[in-house]
């Protein structure tokens, strides 16, 4: 079996302590950066009221996901 070693290390980061940014005016905190993960995933959180969410938009080089912790996905 042929095992290779990432160069990356884990990275753990609580809420109080991420980076916290606003894009489309939401707050919203960096927990996982690209950059941690060699460019694979990114992940953000945030606390949005019903109705707020980013506008349409694409991501033409990855995909999105949410997680719905607390209440639902209607607008």
């Amino acid at each position: 079996m042929n095992e290779k070693t990432s160069p990356l290390q884990a990275t753990i980061v609580r809420p109080e302590q991420a980076l916290s940014i606003k894009p489309f005016g939401l707050d919203l905190k960096v927990l996982l950066t690209t950059e941690a993960t060699g460019g694979a995933t990114s992940v953000l959180m945030g606390w949005l009221k019903p109705g707020e969410g980013p506008g349409d938009h694409v991501h033409f080089n990855q995909e999105e996901i949410f997680f719905i912790l607390e209440g639902d996905d209607r607008r």
